[in-house]
C-alpha cells in the first residue's frame, strides 16, 4: 500500500456528516434526461466543498467522475479546455498529445466519453475563481454538451446575474453546506480519541463546526489537551493554530519558506526562492511541498487558504520588516513573469493582485466572510429592500423629508431584477447593490428622478451603457460590510461598455478610483433633501476591468508599467521654508495651433495616456488638482481636463455642440475607425476630417481659456 493510500484512508476515517450531500452527487450521474440540472454547492471557504467533491468522485469512480480544480483561477477559455483535455487523455478518451484542444474537439470527446459511460459527473471546484471564463462557459461551451454530462459547480456564493435569467434559473439547483452539527463535531473528536468533555467543548468552541478548523484544532487538542481561556481571542487562536501547523516542522528554513509562501497566492521553486531571498535546496523544497497544509495547484503549490491567511497575518504582525521584504521581492519576480507575454499576464494576474497591500482589494478578490452570502433579488423583494433602505435613511439623513433614491427601488426591481445583487446573513437582508443597463425600460425611470436625470440624458440607443448608484446597507450591519458590497459590485459589472456611476460623498471615492472609475462632474447631482452625489465613469470599451485594477495598483506602489515606459525625472525634495513644485503653468506664447498639434497626438492615444508620458508632458500645464484629486497622476488629470472641455463644448451653442459631439465620438468613445465614425455622423470622409481638424482647434482654444496661469 502506498503512503498516499494511507493518507486517503485516514481522511475517509475522519470524514463525518454530509451523507445527504454525497447521495445527491451520486444520484446526479444517473438522473434521467428530462431532469438534467446544474447542481451548485456553495458555502464559505474551508467548509468542506472540495473534500466533498473529492470523496464523491472517489465513490463514483474515475471513469465516471472528472474533477476540475481552479484554485489558481482560469484566465482564458483555452486554459479550461487544456485542463479538461488532460483529464480526458488520462482516461483514454482523448489523444494525450492532441494538437487540437479547441472548444469543439474537447466537447465532442467529452460527449463521447459520457455516452460510453452512460453518464458522467463534471465537477468544477472553486467556481468563484472562474469569473474570467464564466460567461464563455455559460453562453458558449456548456450549452453544446450532451445531457449525459452532469455538471456540478462548487463555490463560496450562489450563482447570480445572468445565471438567474435566460432559462438557467430553471435548470440550477442549490446545495448549501452548513457547518457540522454539535453531534458531528463530537463524533469527529471521538474518532481522534478525544473523550474529555472539556476538550470536546474546546473543539466545538474553536471550530464552530468548520471542517478546516476541526482538522487543524483537533490534532492540537490531542497533543496538548485543553488550550485555556486565551484561545477565545481571534489573534491568540490564529497564533495557536499556526503553532499547530508548524509544530512538527523542525527545520528553520521551512519556517521561513512558510512565511514567504504566505505572501504569495501560489508558488513554484523559483518564485519561492526569489521571494525568500535565499536558495532553497531541492530536497528542502520537496519537504515543504509534502507538508499537510501545502496543496498542489496545477504546476505550482499553495498554502491552504486559511493557513495562508493565518501565516500572512502572523508574519505581518510579528516581523513587519521581513514581511515588507517578502512583498517587494515577490512583486519584482511576478512582474518579470507578467512581462513575458499575454499568456503569462493572464496566468499571473491574480497572483500580482494578491500582493496588494490594499485591505479593500484583498476583501474584494480574496477575502472570506463566513456570515454573509450572496443572493439575487426579484420584484417580490421590493418591500424588504425598501424597509432596509428606510432604516438607512433614518440613521443617516439630514432632513426628515430626505428620501434619496428610495423612489427608484420598486420600479427598477420590476424592470431589471437580474441587475441586483444582495448580501444576506442567516436570511436577513444586509445590503444590496445594482448595475443595470440603460434601456428603453430603465431610462424613463431614471429620467423622472432629479438625481439620475443626468444619467438618463447620456442614454444612446445601441450603445452598451450602464448605471451604478442604487445601493444600500443595514446601518447595524457587520463590520467590513462596505468591502463586501464592493466585492459583490465587481461581480455585477459588465465585461465591456461604459458604466455611469453616482456616489454619495461618504468615503467610497477611494474604492471607485481603485477599480478604475474616473471623476465625471457632468453627472454630479443633488437630491431634493440636499444629499450631494458625485459622478464617475468607468470605461470598459478598450480595457478590461482586471487590467485597469492592475494598472492602478502598480501606480499606487510606484511600480513601472509593463514595457519600456519613460517617466518624468524625480523632483528633488523641497528645501525648508519652500513649497513643493506645482504643475507647470501655461507656456508663454503658446498658440491654439501649437496646442492643437499636441492634442492631436495625445487624442490618438487618449485611453492609454497613462502609458505614454511623452504625450502627457507637453500637456502637463493643463493638470490642476481639485480637492480630493490625486496630484501624482498627471495623465488622469490631463484626461479629466480634456473630458471637461469637451463637455463644455457639448453644453454650448450649436457649433460648439457639433464639435463636442465629433470629438467625443472620435476620441472618447472610439467605436471603430474614423471612416466608421464619419458614416455614423452621415458625413463624407473628407468633410469629416475637415470638421475634426476644426473641432480640435476649438478644443485647444477652450483648454487655453481655462488653463491655469
Amino acid at each position: 500500500m502506498r503512503i498516499q493510500d494511507l493518507i486517503l484512508e485516514r481522511q475517509r476515517s475522519l470524514f463525518v456528516g454530509r451523507a445527504r450531500e454525497l447521495r445527491l452527487l451520486q444520484e446526479l450521474v444517473t438522473c434521467p434526461a428530462d431532469d438534467w440540472h446544474l447542481l451548485h454547492i456553495h458555502g464559505p471557504g474551508g467548509i468542506g466543498k472540495s473534500t466533498l467533491l473529492r470523496l464523491a468522485a472517489e465513490r463514483i469512480g474515475p471513469d465516471r467522475a472528472i474533477l476540475i480544480d481552479s484554485s489558481c483561477g482560469f484566465g482564458r477559455p483555452e486554459d479550461v479546455l487544456a485542463r479538461i483535455g488532460q483529464e480526458l487523455a488520462a482516461r483514454g478518451a482523448m489523444v494525450s498529445e492532441a494538437a487540437d484542444r479547441s472548444a469543439g474537439s474537447v466537447a465532442r470527446a467529452l460527449n463521447a466519453h459520457a455516452a460510453r459511460q452512460g453518464g458522467i459527473l463534471l465537477a468544477l471546484d472553486a467556481f468563484e475563481k472562474w469569473a474570467l471564463v464564466e460567461e464563455w462557459l455559460r453562453e458558449e461551451w456548456i450549452p453544446g454538451l450532451d445531457h449525459r454530462v452532469r455538471i456540478c459547480t462548487a463555490g463560496r456564493h450562489r450563482l447570480i446575474g445572468p445565471w438567474q435569467a435566460g432559462g438557467w434559473n430553471l435548470l440550477i439547483r442549490y446545495l448549501e453546506l452548513p457547518p457540522l452539527s454539535r453531534q458531528e463535531v463530537d463524533e469527529y473528536g471521538r474518532r481522534l480519541g478525544l473523550s474529555d468533555e472539556g476538550v470536546l467543548e474546546d473543539l466545538r468552541r474553536i471550530s464552530g463546526g468548520h471542517p478546516l478548523a476541526l482538522s487543524l484544532a483537533g490534532p492540537l487538542l490531542v497533543r496538548r489537551g485543553r488550550l485555556g481561556a486565551g484561545c477565545g481571542e481571534a489573534r491568540a487562536l490564529m497564533q495557536q493554530l499556526m503553532e499547530a501547523v508548524l509544530a512538527d516542522v523542525a527545520d528553520p528554513l521551512l519556517h521561513r519558506c512558510t512565511e514567504a509562501a504566505a505572501v504569495l497566492l501560489r508558488f513554484d521553486h523559483d518564485l519561492l526562492e526569489a521571494t525568500l531571498g535565499e536558495p532553497v535546496p531541492t530536497d528542502r523544497f520537496r519537504a515543504l511541498c509534502s507538508l499537510p497544509f501545502v496543496t498542489r495547484c496545477g504546476d505550482c503549490w499553495m498554502l491552504h487558504d486559511s493557513v495562508r491567511q493565518w501565516a500572512r497575518a502572523d508574519v505581518r504582525a510579528r516581523r513587519p520588516e521581513a514581511y515588507a521584504r517578502y512583498r517587494s521581492r515577490a512583486g519584482q519576480a511576478i512582474d518579470r513573469r507578467l512581462g513575458a507575454g499575454p499568456a503569462e499576464q493572464s496566468e499571473w494576474l491574480f497572483d500580482r493582485l494578491y500582493l496588494s497591500e490594499s485591505d479593500f482589494m484583498h476583501g474584494l478578490l480574496f477575502g472570506q466572510e463566513d456570515e454573509l452570502e450572496v443572493h439575487g433579488l426579484s420584484a417580490s423583494d421590493a418591500d424588504e429592500v425598501e424597509r432596509m433602505y428606510r432604516r438607512l435613511l433614518r440613521a443617516t439623513r439630514r432632513s426628515p423629508r430626505e428620501e434619496r433614491l428610495l423612489a427608484l427601488i420598486r420600479p427598477l426591481l420590476a424592470a431589471a431584477p437580474e441587475a441586483f445583487g444582495a448580501l444576506r446573513r442567516q436570511g436577513r437582508l444586509m445590503a444590496f447593490g445594482s448595475v443595470f443597463p440603460l434601456t428603453g425600460r430603465t431610462v424613463p425611470i431614471l429620467a423622472a428622478h432629479p438625481v439620475t436625470a443626468p444619467v438618463a440624458r447620456r442614454y444612446v440607443p445601441g450603445q452598451s451603457r450602464y448605471y451604478l448608484g442604487l445601493a444600500g446597507h443595514d446601518p447595524q450591519g457587520v463590520s467590513g460590510l462596505e468591502a463586501l458590497m464592493a466585492r459583490d459590485l465587481l461581480r455585477l459589472l459588465p465585461d465591456q461598455g461604459l458604466v455611469l456611476g453616482q456616489l454619495e460623498e461618504n468615503g467610497w471615492d477611494r474604492f471607485f478610483r481603485l477599480i478604475g472609475f474616473e471623476r465625471a462632474p457632468w453627472l454630479d447631482a443633488a437630491s431634493p433633501g440636499g444629499t450631494s452625489y458625485r459622478g464617475y465613469v468607468l470605461d470598459l470599451r478598450t480595457e478590461r476591468l482586471h487590467a485597469k485594477v492592475l494598472r492602478r495598483l502598480r501606480a499606487e506602489e510606484g511600480a513601472p508599467e509593463r514595457g519600456p515606459v519613460r517617466t518624468a525625472p524625480r523632483q528633488p525634495p523641497a528645501k525648508p521654508g519652500r513649497t513643493p513644485a506645482q504643475p507647470p503653468a501655461r507656456q508663454a506664447n503658446l498658440t491654439a495651433a501649437a496646442l492643437a498639434q499636441r492634442l492631436r497626438r495625445a487624442l490618438r492615444h487618449f485611453d492609454r495616456l497613462y502609458a505614454r508620458p511623452e504625450l502627457v508632458e507637453p500637456l502637463r500645464f493643463l493638470a490642476t488638482c481639485a480637492p480630493g484629486e490625486d496630484a501624482a497622476d498627471p495623465a488622469l488629470q490631463v484626461q479629466e481636463q480634456i473630458r471637461r472641455a469637451i463637455q463644455r463644448l457639448e453644453d454650448g451653442n450649436e457649433a460648439e455642440r457639433w464639435d463636442g459631439q465629433i470629438l467625443r465620438m472620435a476620441f472618447l468613445e472610439r467605436r471603430g475607425s474614423h471612416e466608421q465614425t464619419a458614416e455614423r455622423l452621415h458625413l463624407s470622409v473628407p468633410t469629416y476630417y475637415r470638421h475634426l481638424r476644426l473641432a480640435v482647434h476649438r478644443l485647444a482654444r477652450e483648454l487655453l481659456r481655462a488653463a491655469p496661469g
